[in-house]
């Protein structure tokens, strides 16, 4: 028997310290269940290299462990303008603990951000190449989402600044920066 357990983004974003608790909890049922293996998957912050330990990681292995990394761009210029303040030598520690604990990442990733510009494209399809050796060893799937225009969200607020047209529905836009759209 095979237990799958689907976190809650509140999980294994929120307080590491009761993470960190529940991953050990995990590995040790793992260790000494044999025939009852638990599965796990949830949303994870990449945060700065020193900020997870070998241990976590390790736990995560053992106890089957699924991460969805919120990566959202990567070029880490467009990163920082959507808040996420991680720079690439923290993906890539991200990347190698996964691929040495046998940790399943599925990386999330939006395109068309309304600053984005052509060579931010090429550094996209460039990185891609670049970590090539970590396809299907850590990372199974890459999720690509259009980035939205949501109400109250700093995108709305700045549409002039970033040269965006609304499109036809609410939510779709033309990035003026990259001549596509989102419509």
């Amino acid at each position: 028997n095979i237990y799958d357990i689907r976190f809650r983004n509140a999980l294994t974003n929120g307080n590491m310290k009761e993470f960190y608790k529940l991953a050990s909890l995990m590995r040790r049922f793992n260790e000494t269940s044999v025939d009852q293996q638990m599965s796990w998957a949830g949303y994870f912050i990449v945060r700065s290299i020193s900020h997870h330990s070998d241990q976590l990681w390790e736990d995560m292995g053992v106890s089957n462990g699924r991460l969805w990394l919120g990566v959202e761009s990567l070029v880490e210029r467009v990163r920082f303008q959507l808040g996420k303040k991680f720079t690439n030598e923290d993906l890539t520690y991200h990347l190698d603990q996964a691929k040495k604990y046998h940790v399943v990442l599925d990386l999330l990733l939006m395109v068309a951000y309304p600053t984005e510009t052509k060579e931010d494209y090429n550094t996209t399809k460039q990185w891609l190449v670049n970590h090539a050796n970590y396809a299907n060893n850590p990372v199974k799937n890459i999720n690509l989402s259009y980035a939205s225009i949501l109400p109250g969200t700093k995108l709305e607020q700045h549409q002039e600044t970033y040269g965006i047209e609304p499109g036809k529905f609410p939510t779709t836009w033309i990035n003026q920066n990259l001549n596509i759209s989102a419509k």
